[in-house]
């Protein structure tokens, strides 16, 4: 009876503990709440006259973010000025007399991460702001912070078999939740499309929940993810732990449970089309499995079929996808900028110029040698006279009705301005349209990466570095209407934002990671559910980061992919605790 009752009261302990890592993990992604705020672009010709923002997805959960993290510093502080005041020289997280080289090079490589996207952000001229964020982001210099702390703090409370557990319970419940949305949305009954839905969305706005509609068409999958991109993230992360519970729990009803949203997961990730999802999630599971047999005795020979498979299909995904990436769609129109009183186009290779309403080459008229572009007298809606220069279904209107005779362009917005540019483009320049016209926005995001080296822009301030006064651009793209927010991709933002430096950085987290995951594992001789959950972890954590070529960090998913990760170095410390209890080294 005292061990049976020692046990719940050790299980209630780790509960309370991990309960702000659960809160990032499991409560953050499922915040939901319109906020309406100024986003401050609206004195930008490239931004709608309108500069409000009515965020559903990302205020709250930014909010929520920066206050947990909060709690678990104070914890933390709480905890070191106890150990000062006794004289305890025992660090926070103490569990071996082996130190861990790989736990210990995650964390000043994490240090130099949060460093420089500090640097970043003071370097930023205050234009996205720290508190609110930028306009379709908000994840600010506090958000980013908070995720260092929230690995801190993870990687310090879970310390024993008892927290592992109990993080892979609650997170599952959380991530039942979460696939329960969905599974509503991909059957045509968006929660959030009734009337108690509207309710709890516009609850602290204070707007009438009738003036809400739906986003998303029906059928699509977007859970509470501001984008059903990131439903292929959520998933990547969640899937590989909803299957470990299949195999390391003792009880039916948590294998039964498991399973069952591991295949809603699987229909939530179908429901959402996130093509990089669908392909991060088999090839983190297959990087995973050739880990499990190369780590394996006396498996040589499977590994190295498993191995040709997964290279063999790797190839045939690259060599099926060459002819999109190496085809020329690249626009007859190609670049117009307005220079005084010149409109400059490059239109099929060739330099030329507008004026008076007539096409030029030098100095010679070449209206008659480019039946591509069509040059036509209109006037604009307000009552200002020009022309439009046709080119396919690109139509741009220009006038230079003024006493200057100045050359303006009349943009989606209404405004006029003559800050036209036509932006230099590196690698995917032919291929804009590449992965739904990503090969743009990374074209275009390239050459900014000299600017980046070492220090970025700032968090949130991609959008000012981005040319979004390339109108041209975001004509033949699709873009016309809005404004590019993000690159969609990972690292690629990263380094914009806050440095080349602290992309290095992130990126050895993982590899100091995956190393200590292979250490792991080959020091063990049989494979026990401590390690099926360190697989599990680890096959989160690489579809994570292979989402990340497609889609963007985001305050959506990144708490969960802190979170795990974290929860996933703690774990190989475990299991290396556990060990050396075993051979007395301990």
């Amino acid at each position: 009876m005292y061990y049976m009752c020692r046990g719940i009261i050790m299980q209630k302990i780790h509960i309370y503990k991990i309960i702000p890592s659960l809160i990032a993990a499991c409560i953050i992604p499922l915040i939901v709440q319109l906020v309406v705020l100024d986003c401050g672009l609206s004195e930008y010709d490239w931004f709608s006259a309108n500069g409000y923002e009515a965020d559903f997805f990302l205020v709250g959960k930014m909010a929520v973010t920066v206050a947990v993290s909060v709690v678990m510093l104070a914890v933390i502080l709480v905890y070191v000025i106890k150990r000062a005041i006794r004289n305890d020289s025992r660090s926070l997280y103490t569990y071996s007399k082996t130190k861990d080289i790989y736990n210990r090079n995650i964390y000043i490589s994490l240090g130099v991460y949060l460093l420089f996207a500090v640097i970043s952000a003071l370097s930023a001229k205050g234009k996205s702001s720290i508190i609110t964020g930028g306009y379709a982001q908000h994840e600010t210099i506090l958000v980013i912070i908070s995720y260092g702390i929230i690995f801190l703090y993870t990687c310090s409370v879970i310390d024993s078999q008892y927290d592992i557990y109990a993080f892979i319970r609650v997170f599952i419940c959380g991530a039942v939740v979460m696939a329960v949305i969905g599974l509503f949305q991909y059957f045509e009954k968006d929660i959030f499309g009734t009337g108690a839905g509207k309710n709890i969305i516009t609850a602290l706005s204070g707007i009438n929940p009738s003036r809400i509609s739906g986003v998303f068409e029906p059928g699509m999958v977007y859970m509470t993810l501001y984008n059903p991109n990131y439903v292929g993230t959520y998933v990547s992360l969640a899937l590989p732990v909803a299957a470990s519970g299949i195999f390391v729990f003792k009880r039916a009803s948590g294998r039964i449970i498991s399973a069952a949203l591991a295949v809603m997961l699987i229909i939530c990730l179908a429901g959402s089309e996130a093509v990089a999802g669908i392909i991060a999630c088999v090839l983190s599971a297959a990087v995973t499995f050739l880990l499990y047999l190369f780590t394996g005795r006396g498996m040589i020979k499977y590994a190295a079929a498993a191995a040709a498979t997964v290279v063999c299909a790797a190839a045939g995904l690259c060599i099926s996808n060459i002819g999109s990436i190496s085809a020329d769609d690249s626009y007859y129109l190609e670049a117009v900028t307005i220079d005084g009183n010149r409109i400059m186009l490059t239109a099929d290779g060739t330099d030329l110029y507008i004026e008076d309403g007539k096409l030029y080459n030098a100095q010679t008229l070449m209206q008659e040698d480019f039946p591509g572009i069509v040059i036509e007298e209109a006037v604009s809606l307000e009552g200002y006279k020009g022309f439009n220069v046709k080119s396919g279904s690109i139509c741009m209107f220009f006038t230079n009705d003024n006493p200057s005779e100045k050359y303006y362009y009349r943009n989606v917005y209404g405004k006029y301005t003559d800050d036209v540019k036509a932006a230099e483009a590196y690698i995917f320049d032919k291929c804009q349209a590449f992965a739904t016209h990503r090969g743009y926005i990374w074209s275009k995001t390239i050459p900014l990466l000299k600017n980046h080296i070492f220090i970025g822009c700032g968090p949130d301030n991609f959008i000012f570095e981005f040319p979004n006064n390339d109108y041209l651009s975001l004509l033949n793209n699709g873009y016309s209407a809005s404004v590019v927010t993000r690159p969609h991709n990972m690292y690629l933002q990263t380094a914009v934002q806050i440095g080349g430096v602290s992309l290095a950085a992130f990126v050895i987290i993982y590899i100091f990671y995956a190393v200590s995951c292979v250490k792991t594992l080959k020091r063990t001789g049989r494979l026990t559910d401590m390690h099926k959950i360190s697989m599990a972890l680890f096959t989160a954590v690489t579809g994570y980061m292979i989402c990340g070529l497609a889609y963007d960090s985001s305050v959506c998913t990144a708490p969960v992919f802190w979170t795990i990760i974290s929860a996933g170095c703690a774990c190989n410390v475990i299991i290396k605790k556990e060990e050396e209890k075993n051979d007395g080294a301990y």
